[in-house]
């Protein structure tokens, strides 16, 4: 291999090692946003429950006597708190992802940072799911007492909107891991070439 060969591999490898970081940081800072936007509706999705305990929901006080002290508000309360720490988990991992790009020493983190998305991305759609059921209990509970407002309100909306987030964000984290994973892959082989 001539002098002028290697130049060329080296400024390739430089221009692959660039292009990797940018796209890690822009997707990282997409994941966080996703994140970020999952964990907020989340909270605003929780808050009726929690002011249906304090007394101050109209709304969720026609209820009462049914999510109050009930397993359903118990388990609504355990599917929150497992949404919340899947919300911040995937903060987590999106920092990993925008730091990785500075950092070598952490780099290798990022394909399972990408991994641990398409997991959120599963849990995403159950949890759109799950909303449609919540929504489905809410109407059922509320239509004896309240005939002409079946719809329990924008708390299944937000419900349904963080699962929705929450799946295409980890869609889409998991479709640009593919083109990620094979841009390193890539430059990968340059390396076992140039070392050849």
């Amino acid at each position: 291999m001539n002098e002028e060969e290697f130049d060329d591999i080296a400024e390739f490898k430089k221009t692959q090692a660039h292009n990797e970081n940018v796209n890690s940081r822009r997707i990282g800072l997409c994941c966080f946003l996703f994140s970020l936007a999952f964990v907020l509706l989340v909270v605003g999705d929780v808050y009726p429950f929690w002011t249906l305990h304090q007394g101050r929901n109209y709304h969720y006080d026609q209820y009462a006597s049914y999510g109050g002290n009930s397993d359903f508000s118990k388990l609504v309360g355990y599917v929150t708190i497992v949404s919340l720490v899947l919300g911040a988990a995937s903060i987590l991992v999106s920092l990993v992802m925008v730091f990785g790009s500075f950092y070598p020493d952490i780099r290798e983190y990022q394909h399972i940072a990408f991994r641990i998305n398409v997991a959120i991305a599963a849990l995403g759609g159950v949890h759109a799911l799950h909303a449609c059921v919540i929504f489905l209990v809410d109407v059922y509970a509320m239509s004896p007492s309240i005939p002409h407002n079946t719809v329990p309100g924008w708390s299944f909306y937000l419900v349904f909107a963080s699962g929705l987030v929450e799946l295409i964000g980890g869609w889409l984290c998991s479709t640009l891991e593919y083109h990620f994973t094979e841009m390193v892959e890539h430059v990968d082989h340059v390396d076992i070439f140039q070392n050849h």
